[in-house]
């Protein structure tokens, strides 16, 4: 509060509404006249407690997650639909992506697979388990047993990363020998490069349906993605999902549907292609997301009645 009356700050932002810091604010800001602003991040499955926000106003990806977001009286003042807020992101990541691809082509890969992985958390209430994490890794890498084949993985926090987990592993000291295995990683703790940089080295991308912001991301940058649901796992988008063939049940099934459309199986013409169903999680769609952002941070910063 302090800090807001000294520095006349007018509007605060945050996109990870589940911070002290953002509950802090959504409670002073408003006898403090400072308009709270939340955008969603992640695209949940669910409503989930934690998440939730008493915003003045809240972005979201599309209307679809206004259930997720809003509980009968619990929820944002105002709810605005804004797009995928990283969407401006692709074009600048496309020059970057086309070279590691030329690396992995000449290396011999005429296929790339890229893979995200969810948080691997031992324990009962973990999502995903070192040991299963590891079974994904193993399967993806027999894949490169074929030599036109090349994998891409990008973990969502640097200790998860192959190398990192496994470094006495035989099969993964072979294929980071090949040349046409790469590990995407940056930052100190989450693993701060764009899943969509992935996606677009990539003809495919493998997720799970638990942690569908990367799948998401590698759709809306235009490429073909799939989603692990080996656990059965609900979400509200299921009615969703299952218009489009981009849900597998295993990795096992995901491979070899892949190996399917690879050989131009007509079953599987479709796979992977979000095309059908991106309206629902964002009708926007058009690099500009961030720059709406930025325009209504300034209406609110910026009184016309001072100029």
């Amino acid at each position: 509060g302090r800090v807001c009356r000294a520095l006349n700050i007018r509007a605060f932002l945050s996109g990870e509404g589940f911070l002290r810091e953002t509950d802090a604010m959504q409670l002073v800001g408003p006898p403090l006249g400072v308009t709270t602003v939340g955008y969603q991040y992640s695209n949940l499955p669910k409503t989930h407690v934690v998440m939730m926000n008493t915003a003045t106003t809240f972005l979201t990806f599309s209307d679809a997650y206004r259930d997720v977001f809003v509980r009968g009286e619990m929820g944002p003042e105002k709810v605005v639909v804004n797009g995928y807020p990283y969407d401006s992101s692709f074009e600048c990541l496309r020059e970057r992506a086309a070279t590691l691809r030329r690396r992995l082509v000449a290396a011999g890969a005429t296929f790339v697979i890229a893979f995200f992985d969810e948080t691997v958390t031992p324990g009962k209430y973990g999502s995903l388990h070192p040991s299963d994490q590891q079974a994904e890794i193993e399967a993806l890498i027999g894949m490169l047993e074929d030599p036109t084949i090349a994998l891409v993985v990008k973990t969502q926090y640097r200790r998860n990363a192959p190398s990192r987990l496994y470094p006495g592993h035989e099969q993964l000291k072979h294929v980071l020998d090949s040349g046409r295995y790469v590990e995407l990683s940056n930052g100190s703790h989450r693993n701060s490069v764009f899943p969509a940089e992935a996606a677009l080295t990539a003809d495919i991308t493998i997720g799970h349906v638990f942690g569908a912001t990367a799948s998401l991301e590698a759709a809306l940058a235009g490429r073909r993605s799939l989603m692990l649901n080996p656990y059965g796992y609900r979400t509200m988008h299921d009615h969703v999902y299952d218009r489009a063939e981009v849900v597998c049940g295993s990795l096992e099934d995901a491979l070899e549907a892949v190996r399917r459309y690879r050989v131009g199986d007509p079953a599987h013409a479709a796979l992977g292609d979000w095309t059908p169903i991106l309206d629902y999680f964002d009708p926007i769609r058009d690099g500009e997301s961030g720059r709406r952002m930025l325009h209504l941070l300034n209406d609110l910063v910026v009184n016309p009645e001072d100029e």
